[in-house]
């Protein structure tokens, strides 16, 4: 029976037993305590199905019992991933007290707010969206009449967004038009001008701009805020709290661990060093060559590595410092707290439950055989293609929207001057926009509306001048090489990975299914919970 005994906690007289199972009965509490253990820990497999709080906590605690029936408590693997989760909520709740035991005293927080009260105060915002069409002089009627059939249509009904989807020049087509949230003065005067005497749902006349002209929508009007006085101190104290915390947390980690974390790399590397060779050591307590290759193995409750692919010493550094946070937090006394008892329980038998669930999955793989692994690799091979290469001059430069002209008047330059042919686009940007090639995932990581763009582009062209997190963006696409399809033999190893993962997937939602079954779950409680999807 996997119950309060076994979680080491007394129970309380007013704490009503909600349901029973196979291997004993589920109270108020339990429920109430798992939950909270769940949260801060996002979606397991588990969660992402469809089982109600109670079913998925059934689930874990009959799996848990399966594996402390089977002997997987003693498992050197399973016990030092009890050990790790054990320490590391340990050390978040020893991070946490430290926190809560800065003060800040009420008169500094009294003066900070009379120094800084513009900071508590917002002015008038808008939310704005764009139809722009490039135009050089002689261009300026034909796209004055183009934008104006558009404001015309957007009057008859047409949604603004498609429209500027349909017909803008400017890269916030791709999102609609949508520019985002200004305050005056964050645009060209000209456009602040226009933009600002607009009620909330309506569109600018035609407004004339440097390299063309454009509709304004104002989506949203924010009214000017004032922060009231609870609230700021709220924010206040925790802005002056956070240094003095970061201060403190330091010297506590200085202290415990300062000096007291080696490892001895060349002898984990030697293939001749045995497992029990020891190979970290903080404070009194050493780790194996053994322990060590569990910790930076796969985790089987992940794909990937148990250091996210990062290399084994920041691994061990983590589960070192991690170990003498934990100490520190049980010499406190944090662990002796009814809340945080039974929160480390959950830990164990959440832990023996993944190890359960694992065991029985792994007995039914089946096995990939070259049929299936060509059969599967048929099945996607688009996606095994190689990614598309981008050969680009890119200039970026940083971007204050509080004074936003100068940059944007600069790159407006260097497009200009590409597009008119009076200079190749390196000399136009004074030569810092060598051509290099890149990647699509790497284009990808510039941002979407960047990766649209770019995309679009054919050998010559030239993008409008960008914007995205705190940087003006302008790009030139030279050469583009498509990516090609990798044979079955070069991308073996993923087919097979993939191929696990879609399996193991399946098998886990029929395992947890079975033990559900077989767990004679019968609820107490007159109102059963509702179903939950459990993806948030």
């Amino acid at each position: 029976m996997v119950g309060a005994a076994f979680l080491g906690c007394t129970r309380e007289p007013s704490d009503p037993v909600i349901a029973t199972f196979a291997q004993g009965e589920v109270r108020e509490s339990d429920l109430d305590t798992w939950r909270s253990f769940l949260n801060p820990r996002g979606a397991s497999e588990r969660r992402r199905l469809d089982f109600d709080s109670l079913e998925r906590h059934v689930i874990m605690r009959t799996l848990a019992a399966e594996a402390v029936a089977a002997g997987l408590e003693e498992d050197p693997t399973i016990r030092l991933r009890i050990r790790q989760a054990v320490d590391e909520r340990l050390a978040n709740a020893l991070h946490q007290e430290v926190m809560e035991s800065i003060e800040v005293p009420d008169a500094e927080i009294s003066e900070y707010l009379r120094r800084h009260r513009e900071e508590l105060e917002k002015p008038e915002r808008r939310t704005v969206s764009l139809i722009f069409r490039r135009a050089g002089p002689d261009e300026r009627e034909r796209a004055r009449a183009e934008l104006e059939a558009a404001r015309r249509r957007w009057r008859a009904g047409e949604d603004f967004a498609t429209l500027a989807s349909e017909i803008s020049d400017s890269p916030s087509r791709f999102q609609g038009g949508r520019l985002g949230t200004v305050k005056e003065g964050q645009l060209p005067e000209a456009l602040d001008r226009v933009l600002f005497p607009l009620e909330e749902g309506d569109v600018s006349e035609v407004v004339e701009t440097g390299a063309g002209l454009a509709l304004l929508r104002s989506d949203r009007v924010l009214p000017a805020y004032t922060m009231d006085g609870e609230e700021a101190r709220r924010r206040v104290e925790r802005h002056l709290r956070r240094p003095r915390f970061e201060e403190a947390w330091s010297e506590l980690v200085e202290e415990l661990t300062g000096g007291r974390v080696r490892h001895d790399l060349p002898a984990l590397l030697d293939p001749k060093t045995p497992p029990d060779a020891v190979i970290s050591r903080f404070g009194e307590e050493t780790l194996t060559r053994a322990q060590v290759e569990i910790l930076a193995a796969p985790n089987p409750d992940a794909d990937q590595p148990a250091d996210g692919g990062g290399d084994v010493a920041a691994t061990l550094d983590r589960f070192a410092v991690n170990a003498l946070l934990a100490a520190e937090a049980r010499r406190r006394g944090v662990h002796e707290e009814p809340a945080r008892e039974r929160e480390l329980g959950w830990i164990r038998l959440e832990q023996l439950s993944r190890a359960m669930l694992k065991r029985r999955v792994d007995a039914m793989m089946p096995k990939a055989g070259e049929e299936l692994l060509r059969r599967a690799y048929e099945e996607r091979r688009e996606a095994y293609r190689l990614p598309d290469r981008y050969l680009l001059h890119v200039v970026r430069r940083p971007y204050s929207p509080e004074a936003p002209g100068p940059v944007y008047r600069d790159l407006v330059a260097i497009v200009e001057a590409v597009r008119a042919g009076s200079a190749s686009f390196e000399a136009a940007a004074g030569g810092e926009a060598g051509p290099a090639w890149h990647l699509r995932s790497e284009v990808a990581g510039w941002g979407p509306t960047l990766l649209r763009t770019v995309s679009e582009l054919q050998p010559g062209e030239v993008t409008e001048p960008i914007q995205t997190d705190g940087e003006l963006w302008v790009v030139q696409l030279v050469e583009r090489e498509r990516g090609r399809l990798q044979d079955f033999e070069a991308v073996r190893d993923r087919v097979t990975a993939a191929f696990e993962r879609s399996h193991r997937q399946r098998l886990i939602e029929q395992v947890l299914q079975w033990t559900l079954a077989g767990a004679e779950l019968e609820r107490r409680d007159d109102e059963a919970p509702p179903k939950e999807t459990g993806e948030g």
